[in-house]
């Protein structure tokens, strides 16, 4: 996602440095951070992406056994169609709902403005979506 962005583009060298390190379960110090990624890798959340980076979703998903939809937006930076669709298999019925224009933050996209959808909370969520999600509970009511 950050690769995608033109203006982190040029600090991808640092960025997956910082990667690696939280990758390998080690806290990054303030000033090995680049400029303006305080709020993506700062100290505050290198726990939790120390954390959240350790896990498999695929692995975690094989041993789910109940209903599952899994939601794609095919315009998604961070989270690839190939990602839903190893979900999908990985997870013993899942349905998939994906999404043609939605992005990460599962609004339509907002062409020429790249990270629209996620800074303006007003614009609507794809209209798929909720139906999606309706249909989803309607077949496989909660318990």
């Amino acid at each position: 996602q950050l690769a995608a962005n033109p203006a982190t583009a040029p600090l991808s060298a640092e960025i997956d440095a910082v990667l690696a390190q939280l990758e390998a379960g080690a806290l990054v110090p303030e000033d090995q951070i680049p400029p303006g990624l305080d709020l993506l890798f700062g100290p505050q959340v290198q726990p939790y992406l120390i954390d959240i980076l350790s896990r498999d979703p695929v692995a975690l998903a094989q041993n789910y056994d109940g209903p599952a939809l899994v939601v794609q937006g095919a315009r998604d930076l961070q989270v690839g169609p190939e990602d839903a669709e190893r979900l999908v298999a990985a997870l013993s019925g899942a349905e998939a709902l994906p999404l043609p224009e939605a992005t990460h933050m599962l609004k339509p996209d907002q062409p020429g403005l790249p990270m629209a959808t996620y800074l303006n909370p007003t614009l609507p969520l794809d209209p798929a979506l909720v139906p999606g999600i309706i249909a989803f509970l309607d077949r496989h009511p909660p318990r």
